[in-house]
């Protein structure tokens, strides 16, 4: 794979990606904390004053080549800040990454 420069170009897509949220406001009011969540590494995106009997599931742009929770954890800041709610950004491997992902394994 190397040969055909498919992991430069891998990994110029996953930098231009994290590049992106650099151009998102911080939301006000949103603290973030990095969680276990049954094994996978997640981070809490909680308003100041949410409702915390239920939490938003947010998985990174689904199973993605070039996403990652810390890219999306702006973006959960402003999903929690608009439902009012806790969101959880899971932090689960990416498509490309892991040669055979599958149940049971390591994130």
């Amino acid at each position: 794979m190397a040969a055909w420069g498919y992991h430069s170009e891998l990994d110029a897509a996953r930098i231009q990606a994290e590049q992106v949220h650099l151009a998102a406001r911080e939301p006000e009011g949103v603290t973030y904390r990095e969680v276990d969540a049954g094994g996978v590494p997640g981070i809490r995106c909680e308003p100041v004053d949410a409702d915390t009997d239920h939490v938003l599931l947010h998985s990174h742009v689904g199973g993605s080549v070039p996403a990652s929770a810390p890219v999306d954890r702006r973006l959960g800041g402003h999903i929690a800040k608009a439902a009012e709610a806790p969101v959880l950004v899971l932090d689960f491997r990416r498509a490309l990454g892991t040669q055979v992902p599958g149940a049971g394994s390591s994130p």
